[in-house]
């Protein structure tokens, strides 16, 4: 959740102002975002948990259909970004490459990834490091086209 507040510091510090509009639904995003990779980062000591005393997600989850759950936290992930677009009137380079491309990592994570293989869960946790650069060329493009 800490991440989220990334999203209302650097909007604020760009536009100069707060603007809920924006910031509800971009930290409503990141909180999914969150919850989504932790979701998958605590299924690798599901199995340590119960011993350690730990009630994670993961054990909470396991037999609830947790892959269920992951997909709704990427689709409000998107769904979120997309209303923040909406609100922002961002350009066809937000929408056709950001959007898309973040939807398509999230889809290929949710559903490839093995929650009984720690390892893999590793790996799937581990490439939400890189989502920046996935929304990256989007933003960019965006915001280069609203400046010139």
């Amino acid at each position: 959740l800490t991440f989220g507040w990334g999203s209302l510091v650097g909007w604020s510090a760009v536009t100069g102002s707060l603007s809920w509009k924006v910031n509800a639904p971009l930290y409503a995003a990141g909180v999914c975002w969150a919850f989504g990779y932790d979701i998958i980062y605590a299924f690798q000591d599901k199995h340590d948990d119960p011993q350690a005393g730990v009630k994670s997600t993961a054990l909470i989850l396991d037999n609830n259909r947790p892959k269920v759950f992951l997909s709704i936290l990427a689709v409000g992930f998107i769904t979120f970004f997309y209303i923040t677009g909406q609100v922002i009137a961002a350009n066809a380079a937000y929408f056709n490459l950001t959007l898309i491309a973040t939807a398509m990592h999230v889809a290929w994570q949710v559903s490839t990834v093995d929650l009984e293989n720690p390892d893999e869960c590793f790996q799937k946790f581990y490439s939400n490091s890189w989502i920046g650069f996935v929304m990256l060329p989007g933003l960019l493009l965006n915001y280069t086209t609203r400046v010139a």
